[in-house]
């Protein structure tokens, strides 16, 4: 908190050093939860957890997956049953889960939603250039090549699905597949689900979200209606955006009318 003269005070703050009680990941899910009930009902300020994060615990990803980058799916957020965000772009997998720009554009609403308690998967659409009866198809040549091809005499059923799907994955992920029945196959890589143990905590995250609430404070001086004198902006205030530059266009407007209404208070207007 920088204090100005005079009782006129500037209060601003972001990254980690807006941490709350709640530690980090899904330890901060679990201890934030009891706070959801209480912040529904305008508190002078809400739990904060990280926003924006690059990285999430995701079931069934360890070190068979770590390394692998899949660029250009479609990702989709379900939190629940229920759809929640969508984006297109690369996915990284590392040994605890998996992370990249599509994550990085989701986490805001999924870390949200953790903390509330709701279960959150995404859904991972290999495939997004194909609908899933042209995918379908493809596969259907694709099998009937390897089941032509003189090599595949005397081998196991299981290991002709095995080449099948390395003639559409990468070798990594053909593992995850193998189990999958070839008329199955279409619809799994359109829809692999993801389900979310957690995310990382602040030491990764881009903005923090929760805050001293809007409530509190006058909109066109953000001044404090507890405090008079005291200002807010930035991130201490409960206030994140999406990516996009958005955060940061919100700390420069909330500095600048939190700096300048602060400075006026000094002057008796």
């Amino acid at each position: 908190v920088l204090m100005l003269p005079a009782g006129a005070g500037l209060s601003v703050s972001g990254g980690d050093s807006c941490l709350h009680e709640a530690s980090a990941g899904a330890s901060s899910a679990a201890q934030s939860r009891k706070y959801c009930t209480a912040a529904a009902n305008t508190p002078p300020r809400k739990v904060n957890q990280p926003s924006l994060v690059f990285f999430f615990r995701a079931f069934g990803c360890g070190a068979a997956l770590a390394g692998l980058s899949l660029k250009n799916v479609g990702v989709r957020l379900m939190v629940g049953d229920t759809p929640a965000g969508e984006e297109f772009g690369d996915i990284e997998f590392t040994d605890g889960g998996l992370e990249g720009p599509v994550g990085f554009q989701l986490s805001r609403k999924a870390v949200k939603s953790m903390v509330c308690g709701s279960k959150v998967s995404v859904t991972v659409d290999l495939k997004p250039a194909e609908d899933e009866a042209g995918l379908a198809a493809r596969i259907a040549e694709l099998k009937k090549s390897v089941d032509g091809d003189p090599r595949s005499r005397g081998v196991s059923e299981e290991r002709r699905r095995r080449v099948l799907l390395g003639k559409l994955l990468p070798r990594e992920l053909v593992n995850v597949f193998a189990a999958v029945k070839v008329q199955d196959l279409a619809a799994a890589l359109k829809s692999w689900r993801l389900d979310i143990a957690g995310y990382v905590g602040y030491e990764r995250a881009v903005v923090t979200a929760g805050g001293v609430n809007f409530a509190d404070v006058v909109p066109k001086t953000l001044e404090s209606r507890k405090v008079p004198g005291l200002h807010f902006a930035g991130e201490i205030l409960d206030c994140d955006c999406d990516t996009g530059g958005y955060n940061l266009q919100t700390a420069f407007s909330t500095g600048v009318l939190a700096g300048r209404s602060a400075a006026r208070s000094l002057c008796g207007e």
